[in-house]
């Protein structure tokens, strides 16, 4: 999804009607509160408080109060600290989602377990959720963004990573994740990222290595259940 040459990570969830889920970059690792009302709250890149200081200043003709003027640097000022270092976007990445077409966004609970049954000691309320690669790479290796069909009811699959925020460094350690209730519940079903395929309704599931050579595909029967 693409803004003014900028990308957004955004998805919608074909297999459920109404859920999409959203990479978005958190000053505040700690809080929602800059969810607005349910929505996402977006930001305000400093040249476009630059142009439209201009624009203003151009209808006006000059004819702005002092107080006028004196709010819209203030803006200006304020959203200027938003122009983050790379670094410093990378590191404040965290994934969202939303089961009523967006009405509502909340952090993507992580699975109790791994797939070897051994516990993620991973809490919201520790602050610590799932987070997905999407489309906006930031440098990283191509990993596959979450899929679903709409003829498989419910499957979502997708590759990330437990944490506070979205590991985005090139080698941080990527989990493949398989959700069959439309995104409420998530099973890890691989140590290493996973390229995927539904087939029949999803009555199949393929999926292959993707960051490395292989001479092997996995399939499932039974939405994921086992390999």
């Amino acid at each position: 999804m693409s803004n003014r040459g900028r990308t957004y990570d955004f998805e919608r969830i074909e297999a459920m009607f109404g859920t999409y889920i959203a990479n978005r970059y958190d000053k505040d690792h700690s809080k929602m509160s800059d969810l607005n009302g349910g929505k996402l709250k977006p930001t305000l890149m400093e040249e476009e408080i630059e142009a439209e200081y201009i624009r203003a200043g151009e209808r006006t003709k000059g004819m702005m109060n002092a107080k006028q003027m004196a709010t819209m640097k203030d803006e200006k000022k304020n959203v200027g600290t938003s122009r983050q270092s790379t670094v410093g976007f990378r590191d404040n990445i965290k994934t969202y989602i939303s089961h009523n077409k967006g009405a509502f966004w909340e952090l993507v609970r992580a699975p109790e377990t791994d797939m070897k049954g051994k516990s993620t000691k991973c809490y919201l309320e520790d602050g610590c959720s799932l987070h997905f690669n999407i489309y906006n790479r930031l440098g990283d290796a191509y990993h596959a963004p979450p899929y679903s069909s709409e003829n498989a009811v419910g499957v979502i699959m997708a590759v990330g990573n437990t944490g506070k925020v979205l590991k985005k460094n090139r080698g941080d350690k990527k989990n493949t994740y398989l959700s069959r209730d439309g995104g409420l519940q998530w099973t890890e079903i691989a140590k290493v990222p996973l390229i995927y395929e539904f087939g029949d309704h999803g009555g199949i599931l393929v999926a292959a290595a993707n960051t490395e050579a292989t001479t092997q595909i996995r399939y499932s029967w039974n939405e994921g259940m086992t390999w």
